[in-house]
């Protein structure tokens, strides 16, 4: 949507209020009504109503003291001369929620992209307003293309804030096991891209405080570099030849076949976690597929038995194995999100 567009769009009939909005094109004021957005956040009613706006108590005649809101509330009519800055927020999710505090349902749009319905879920779950989007929401999630794998990331808070458990599961396991790594130790999405900022508590990092997705990607990540380097330090550290033929030769070339499989993908046995780029599946799939190339011997015979692995197998037991990314406080929320939606909770 252009700037004038925007501009036009957020002016909402004699609104009282003001507040700073950003536009690619530069920056907006537009007019709202105080009242409606005081009944649509329980957070913009504290930025609207005193004490959160202490020059209005002294510029206006017409207050009355509530327990309730813990401040005094602006009477109908008053009009607020200094601007709220919303400048942070995106515009087109910031503007459709107005319409619908405003009552201008026609304008709602009806499809929403994921990157759209990302937006929107940011500011639901920041002024705390989910409840206005009921009418919308299951439209929204059955036309938006959340199946899109490299969104998988937006989607966790999508599902997040719009309290839809099962969709957050999977996308939190799918950005688990399908997620790399950068060379500043950052999670990438699935198309390479950082994991954007505004991401569930606990889902990702905080403050350099490894939390469930990094710590469960470590864990697994040594387990399978484990599986390798078992076999190599068995080589390593034995001086006597393992070959079941007793052909130093054939030692050789599965503890070569090994370490050159590995370097072909920059892995190494005594790697760390955190230094592997790959994600948990990309790399199960490398060291699943590791060959270990047998000894031909001159007599013609070839040491199929040495050059064996259970590599395939105890890939799979570390995949099944890796726990969930999504703790009990996502689970708790997530319900008191969708009781919100339902009526059932008061924001």
């Amino acid at each position: 949507m252009s700037s004038s567009d925007l501009k036009g769009s957020f002016s909402f009939g004699s609104g009282d209020t003001r507040l700073l909005v950003s536009s690619p094109e530069g920056e907006i004021t537009a007019a709202v009504s105080s009242h409606a957005m005081s009944l649509a956040s329980p957070v913009w009613k504290k930025f609207i109503s005193p004490p959160w706006r202490p020059s209005q108590i002294s510029k206006t005649n017409k207050t009355s003291r509530s327990e309730e809101d813990g401040g005094a509330r602006l009477s109908s009519g008053t009009q607020l001369d200094e601007p709220l800055d919303f400048r942070e927020d995106d515009a087109d999710a910031l503007l459709l929620i107005l319409r619908i505090a405003h009552l201008d349902f026609i304008s709602v749009k009806k499809r929403l992209s994921v990157e759209e319905l990302y937006n929107l879920a940011i500011l639901c779950d920041k002024y705390d307003c989910v409840h206005l989007i009921k009418p919308w929401v299951d439209e929204w999630f059955r036309d938006a293309p959340l199946q899109i794998v490299g969104e998988s990331a937006k989607r966790i808070f999508i599902a997040w804030s719009f309290g839809r458990t099962e969709r957050f599961r999977i996308a939190a396991s799918l950005l688990l096991m399908q997620s790399g790594m950068d060379e500043a130790g950052q999670l990438l999405d699935l198309k390479g891209q950082a994991i954007p900022e505004v991401m569930p508590p606990g889902i990702i990092v905080a403050k350099g405080c490894a939390e469930e997705i990094m710590s469960l990607r470590r864990t697994a990540i040594e387990n399978l570099l484990e599986i390798p380097r078992r076999r190599i330090k068995s080589y390593k550290d034995n001086k006597t030849t393992m070959c079941r033929y007793s052909r130093p030769g054939c030692d050789a070339i599965i503890y070569g076949s090994l370490i050159r499989g590995l370097d072909l993908r920059n892995l190494h046995p005594d790697m760390k976690p955190e230094d592997v780029r790959l994600s948990i599946r990309t790399l199960a799939d490398v060291i699943s597929n590791l060959e270990i190339y047998p000894y031909y011997s001159a007599k013609g015979g070839v040491h199929d038995d040495c050059s064996l692995s259970d590599f395939a197998s105890a890939t799979a037991s570390v995949l099944s194995n890796i726990g969930s990314p999504v703790l009990e406080s996502h689970l708790r929320h997530m319900k008191e999100q969708s009781r919100k939606l339902l009526g059932e909770l008061d924001p």
